[in-house]
């Protein structure tokens, strides 16, 4: 396999259907991983240099994309961000692809749509334990929400 045409047709066929690119780093992490790629370095590489991220950066990406594909089938061990915000910068859309190239992938892609995580700059927002994935910052980091670490649920803004 030709890494560099790999990742050029993932990209090019998640472009055509996606009028934003916000996103685009999990959506092609997910697409090569539901088509049987091996995200081997040189995919990786490719990916980042398609993508003008650094290497690193993906690379958190990536093990949260693949800890988010595990989880999937797991009940609510992961939730999407449907509040104003995360909505108005794509949110609907970005979910409705994940949950496709996890179902893809033969999760059975279940999860929670909450309301918000207090990341409305940095959205569409998804949380895979105590972790979120910032797709308008494309960026992984720890959920700041202290009460969240305790396992704690709620589902209001800003806390």
């Amino acid at each position: 396999m030709n890494p560099a045409a790999d990742v050029a047709l993932v990209l090019a066929d998640i472009r055509a259907r996606r009028a934003s690119s916000t996103g685009l780093e999990l959506l092609a992490l997910l697409a090569l991983r539901s088509r049987g790629s091996t995200l081997s370095e040189a995919v990786l590489a490719e990916l980042a240099g398609q993508l003008g991220l650094e290497r690193s950066h993906l690379d958190r990406i990536k093990v949260w994309a693949e800890a988010l594909a595990l989880e999937a089938g797991q009940g609510d061990a992961f939730a999407s961000c449907h509040g104003t915000s995360c909505t108005l910068r794509g949110a609907e859309s970005l979910a409705r692809e994940v949950r496709g190239l996890l179902q893809e992938s033969g999760a059975e892609c279940s999860g929670l749509r909450l309301l918000c995580f207090g990341q409305c700059d940095h959205g569409p927002t998804w949380r895979c334990g105590t972790e979120l994935y910032l797709a308008g910052e494309r960026a992984v980091r720890e959920d700041p929400r202290p009460w969240k670490r305790s396992g704690e649920e709620r589902n209001c803004p800003g806390t």
